[in-house]
This record gives C-alpha cells, structure tokens and sequence, in this order.
C-alpha cells in the first residue's frame, strides 16, 4: 500500500492498472487528458501531456512508485511537423521529465511502459534480452529513444527503474488493430489464408497489468527490461478464430498467395499490417516468470472478453 501515481490513466490500460493498484490498496494519482469520475482513493489531475510534458512539482508529494503509460500510439505516422513534434513530446520528453522529477522527489520505482515496437519489425527469430534494437517506425523508434533517456536519468540519479515492452495486448476496449479483427470475426468476413502460418506472442491485459505491479515492487526488477507475452504464440488467422467462435461465427479464409498480397500493402505504405498479418513476431524472455509472474487470466479467457467487453 501507498501512493502510486499513473500518467496515461484514462486508457485501456490505465484505466485497468488504476482498478488492481486500487484493490491492492493503493492510493492512486491518476493523470490523464480528461479527469475521470471521482471515487475513493483516486485523485484525478488533468492534463494534456503533449502539450506540457512536465508536472507540477507538488504533485509527486509522498509517491512511492510512479508508472509512465501515457503515449501516442495507434495513430500512424506523423504527417506534419507538428505530428512530430507532438509525437516527441509525449512519448520521449514527458517521461524524461517525470523521471527527473521522481528522482528529486525520492520516488522508490519508476515503470516505464514501452513497447516491443521498440526493437522493430518481425522475423523468424525470437526477440530476446539479448536482441539489438532496430526500430523501423516513427512511434518504435520514439519508445526507444525514451528509454535511452530514462538509463541514463537513472544513471545519474540512482532512480530505480524498470522498463516493460509488451506485444499486442489483448482485452476489452483494447485500441489498434484488435478492434478491426473483432469486427472483421462478428462480421463474418474473411482473412487470407496465409495468415494462419505466422507465430505473434501476445499478453492479456490482466497479466500485463500484473507486471507492471511486479515490477514496481520487486528488488529484482530494478535496471532490468523485460520483454513481456503469454505462451503459446498465435497465428493471425487462429487468433481470429478463437474470436469468431467467441461471436458465435464461423472462421472464413480465403485462399488468396500471400507474397503477392503483402507485396501490395507494403505498397500502399501498409508495412506494420502486412507484418501483422503474414511475418513472426515470438517473445522469448522468461526472467518475468523467474520473478514470479502470474497472468492470472488465460489468453483464451482474455479473447473471450475482448470478443464482448
């Protein structure tokens, strides 16, 4: 129990670590565009993080860990200067800020909620520890600068730091991609066959928010980057089967070549849904395990209440 302070509080997984920090007894300082509704234990600080990365000093009074979640994501690539200069603001300057102010406040963790965007695009090979990053978009390569930032910060104040990069998160109200399968799976409507032979590690929403609530706590977690997902990996097409039964429809595929396809969404400047789609994305890192980490739900129980939030 204590006072844990949540930017990006509003969103999907926001709004779920503000619950669990809350039944764990938590006070919580919740940060987010728009104050959400009062309640108990919860106090509300609005603020557009992307326009003014930094918060007010008195607000990290008495807060023991701090969770930086807030970020522009889901949204493409900028398309303007303005675009990127927003994009840097918030997912790269405001957790360079903050953590500097955990660090003067004597905060006793900082989780950073970054991405697996952040080591770049699928292959055949697992991303492990041990994978050098190579972002290949504007949001992957901001995540990674972020980092970059935040070692060093700790580096020079001695601020404990975790850093956690998840894949797809599966759950209800989950933004992105996910919500576009769901509707494709109620539908009826049909993926490429193809899409049935990649491996893309995901995580529930329950079993992430469990560790970012483990790396706040234990001793073990401080300097570390964990890749986080649940076993098994799931193919695009088995994913949307398991959502189309979920709806109570059929799994339709369509034996259409899958290299002239990809071919064309690359074309069309449609990369990160072609690699979706077709290409491997496997997380192989069992050092959250090690610490004790349990999902608590399973993947199929998460597709189940993703497919009817």
């Amino acid at each position: 129990m204590g006072i844990t302070l949540v930017t990006g509080a509003g969103g999907f997984i926001g709004r779920a670590l503000v619950e669990h920090l809350l039944a764990g007894g938590d006070e919580v300082v919740a940060v987010g565009r728009r104050a959400g509704a009062p309640r108990a234990g919860v106090t509300w600080h609005p603020q557009d993080l992307a326009e003014q990365p930094t918060l007010p000093r008195a607000l990290l009074a008495g807060v023991e860990r701090v969770f930086l979640l807030a970020a522009m994501a889901h949204r493409g690539p900028p398309r303007d200067a303005a675009g990127q200069a927003a994009l840097r603001r918030l997912n790269v300057e405001h957790p360079a800020a903050v953590a500097r102010q955990a660090a003067a406040a004597g905060v006793q963790r900082l989780v950073f909620l970054s991405s697996i965007g952040a080591m770049g695009s699928s292959g055949s090979q697992p991303f492990t520890p041990d994978t050098p990053c190579r972002p290949t978009t504007d949001y992957g390569r901001s995540k990674l600068a972020s980092e970059t930032a935040l070692r060093q910060i700790a580096g020079e104040t001695g601020l404990p730091l975790a850093i956690l990069r998840p894949p797809l998160v599966i759950g209800p109200g989950a933004p992105g991609n996910l919500p576009r399968l769901i509707a494709r799976a109620r539908a009826g409507r049909p993926l490429p066959r193809g899409t049935l032979a990649n491996r893309r590690s995901l995580v529930g929403l329950t079993g992430l928010v469990a560790a970012l609530d483990l790396v706040a706590r234990h001793p073990d977690a401080v300097g570390q980057t964990f890749l986080v997902a649940e076993p098994p990996p799931l193919s695009t097409g088995a994913l949307y089967q398991r959502l189309a039964q979920s709806c109570g429809r059929p799994a339709r595929f369509l034996p259409v070549p899958t290299a002239p396809l990809d071919w064309l969404l690359r074309r069309l400047g449609r990369g990160a849904t072609a690699d979706g789609l077709f290409r491997d994305l496997v997380i192989d890192d069992p050092r959250l395990r090690q610490l004790g980490w349990q999902p608590g739900r399973s993947l199929d129980e998460e597709i189940r209440r993703a497919a009817h939030p």
